[in-house]
């Protein structure tokens, strides 16, 4: 789903939504419009989310899937995969995937993404992440609607321990901690792997909303540079 249209020279922005709650392009949707007319950003929705819809087998699979996908919209123009939050497991296996067929991306974007085996820190954030996503859940849904419930527990139940990609990434990680996590406990987004990070404005959840235009800021320039 194009979400915004730009002339900028560079590589176009393959975005992944997160695998943990209501998944889908309305995520990117602040993110997309601080960046049009300025860059192409395009969203890759995860196939389950809608009630109906098949859900890949295996990690590998949804992985190949967004490859493809990928493939087709760049048809030979440069690309960035973009992950937000859990969304970042998945744009990492994408770029394995294209890594081993010869095309990888241009650049890797990773957007207050943790890595995926650092489970002591993640069971430190996941109440305070669990709330955010209630509130949010009722705005998108309305209340009807489980099929993301399916998903979620399907996808978050693979191995998305990433191995090293030859494409250079950024991680772009919240200033502000959610509210609720303990007091003097570590929280701020990491990766294992070579990047370069840039810490933004808001919290987990508000860098994509309110302060969406920080966080486009700091990818646009991160990609001029």
């Amino acid at each position: 789903m194009r979400l915004a249209g730009g002339d900028h020279e560079g590589p176009t922005l393959l975005c992944l939504p997160p695998i943990i709650g209501v998944s889908g392009p309305h995520q990117y949707a602040r993110f997309a419009a601080a960046l049009r007319g300025r860059r192409a950003v395009v969203a890759l929705p995860h196939p389950g989310f809608r009630a109906g819809e098949p859900v890949a087998a295996t990690a590998r699979a949804l992985a190949r899937a967004h490859a493809d996908t990928a493939l087709r919209l760049a048809d030979g123009a440069p690309f960035a995969l973009v992950g937000y939050s859990s969304g970042g497991f998945v744009a990492h296996a994408v770029a394995e995937e294209l890594r081993a067929r010869g095309t990888a991306p241009d650049r890797v974007v990773l957007l207050d993404s943790y890595p995926p085996d650092e489970t002591e820190l993640l069971e430190r954030l996941i109440p305070a992440v669990i709330r955010g996503l209630k509130a949010r859940r009722d705005r998108v849904l309305g209340g009807e609607d489980d099929a993301w419930l399916t998903a979620m527990g399907r996808y978050m139940s693979f191995d998305w321990t990433p191995s090293p990609v030859s494409a250079p990434t950024l991680l772009v990680r919240s200033s502000t901690p959610l509210a609720g996590l303990p007091e003097g406990e570590p929280w701020r987004a990491t990766w294992k792997h070579p990047h370069r990070a840039v810490d933004v404005a808001g919290d987990h959840f508000t860098m994509m909303e309110a302060h969406a235009d920080a966080a486009a800021e700091a990818v646009e320039e991160w990609l001029a540079g």
